[in-house]
């Protein structure tokens, strides 16, 4: 299972997400939006072009489906993660 959350730098929720993910063990990559354009890019690609309000996170599976959470949506991570 791979998670990318896309943050900004002076997001508290993001922050907050990344708090509870490395309590629960469980690795990330965080893509800054804020930093670069190509960070930028990569977040409308991964919207499909709809911009989203951080923190927008972007499960894939090992099976290869994706699960797309917007904000930090405790319980629905809770449920995707089988935490």
């Amino acid at each position: 299972m791979n998670i990318t959350i896309y943050s900004t730098s002076t997001c508290a929720i993001c922050h907050a997400e990344m708090e509870w993910l490395d309590k629960n063990n469980m690795s990330y990559d965080d893509i800054i939006v804020d930093e670069s354009d190509e960070a930028m890019n990569q977040l409308m690609t991964a919207t499909g072009g709809m911009m989203q309000v951080p923190p927008f996170t972007v499960i894939t599976k090992d099976d290869g489906t994706e699960e797309k959470v917007q904000g930090f949506d405790r319980k629905r991570l809770m449920s995707i993660l089988g935490l």
